[in-house]
């Protein structure tokens, strides 16, 4: 019992990481807009890169724990909402690659990729939501 309570533990705290970080984006990106100067604009920006090291560490932990959970319950839960709470898993991860992309672009000086972000985090964020939801639906 105490392997699946730990391994719950880190199921919820890497979901935690991933919703956490799209919605800090998102503010962290009308902070950008509204800055008072350059310069703290530009501090706001450095911000980004860190936090999505975060995220993907947590989609790494959900992911992980997710399968091994699965595989600790033997699939006895695999019902059709749990199956799309994996959609919606993989839908998160395909966002992830994107986001990751995006990053290496504007590190590399292509600020067009900044606008490409301001909509993938709002669409992290909703898909976190979206597999918090799902996953009541599918565990109750």
């Amino acid at each position: 019992m105490l392997y699946h309570d730990i391994l719950l533990f880190a199921h919820f705290i890497g979901l935690a990481m991933g919703i956490g970080v799209g919605i800090t984006n998102m503010v962290i990106a009308r902070m950008i807009g509204a800055a008072a100067t350059p310069d703290a604009a530009s501090a706001l920006r450095s911000l980004p890169p860190i936090l999505s090291r975060i995220s993907m560490a947590g989609l790494v932990v959900l992911v992980i724990s997710g399968l091994l959970l699965l595989f600790y319950w033997g699939f006895a839960i695999t019902d059709f909402w749990f199956w799309l709470k994996i959609l919606g898993v993989a839908g998160m991860i395909g966002v992830a690659y994107l986001m990751y992309q995006a990053q290496e672009k504007i590190r590399a000086g292509d600020q067009t990729a900044a606008a490409q972000m301001r909509q993938l985090g709002p669409a992290m964020g909703g898909l976190g939501l979206l597999v918090t939801l799902l996953s009541v639906f599918s565990f109750h």
